[in-house]
């Protein structure tokens, strides 16, 4: 009877564990475009391309609007005034493939500001939701469409000074191989016409893209958290303890 009652301490515990440590999936933040009138362009120089965010009067930022914002709830989110900006979001040299009608190219790296007011002169202003700098993304698409998105070679730094985001992120920086995202593109012209297409080994300049997306992570409960689910399942074992002892006495 003790080697049972030790077993099913030893499972009890693992699984009190493995529940506390379970990740859970968060979305940081998730945007639209306000206006049609920008628009993401592409441009092409010594075999790489560069993405660039064009705003109104020429800013390099763009107005959007927020689905999410941290823990804000939607309404409270959808109402802050919010800029997206690609600052130096390049490709490396040549790469891009053609699969069927996708097209393919590794190898991006940058910075996708999310700011309170727009970036000026490249200086980032004091409001930050979400900074996202990244390598190794990838730029796919077909036709008129495409997404920039990180993939599993990807390392992602999000950084933020806006309390609601840093209550999802838990720490800033934050360095986390679960950081991801996703930026559509569409809309998407070339100097042709068509849609995106390739140019010396690099995708093609095109522009008018409309941008939309998701940036988001895994977080891990505080070890806190899983102190007291373990403690939970101890306390129950000594219920169960408690049990036995009176069966055995009665």
């Amino acid at each position: 009877m003790r080697t049972a009652s030790i077993r099913f301490l030893a499972v009890a515990c693992l699984v009190s564990l493995g529940l506390a440590q379970s990740a859970s999936a968060a979305n940081i933040l998730t945007f639209g475009q306000q206006s049609t009138t920008d628009f993401v362009s592409a441009s092409v120089s010594g075999g790489s391309t560069t993405l660039s965010t064009n705003g109104p009067g020429g800013s390099p930022s763009i107005p959007i609007t927020f689905g999410q914002l941290g823990t804000l709830p939607s309404a409270v989110a959808s109402v802050q005034p919010g800029f997206e900006t690609f600052i130096n979001v390049h490709s490396g040299v040549g790469g891009a493939t053609t699969t069927g009608t996708t097209i393919t190219q590794d190898s991006y790296s940058g910075t996708i500001a999310f700011t309170a007011t727009p970036v000026v002169g490249g200086v980032l202003p004091a409001g930050q939701y979400l900074i996202v700098t990244f390598s190794s993304a990838q730029l796919q698409g077909s036709g008129f469409a495409a997404q920039l998105v990180s993939t599993s070679a990807s390392a992602i730094t999000y950084t933020s000074n806006f309390a609601p985001v840093l209550a999802v992120l838990g720490s800033s920086p934050l360095a986390s191989p679960a950081n991801n995202f996703s930026v559509g593109l569409s809309n998407i012209n070339n100097s042709t016409g068509a849609g995106l297409s390739i140019s010396g080994g690099t995708i093609a300049a095109f522009s008018l893209a409309q941008s939309s997306g998701t940036f988001a992570t895994t977080f891990i409960p505080e070890p806190a958290s899983i102190v007291s689910a373990s403690l939970a399942a101890i306390a129950g074992l000594g219920g169960f303890g408690w049990r036995r002892f009176k069966a055995t006495r009665a």
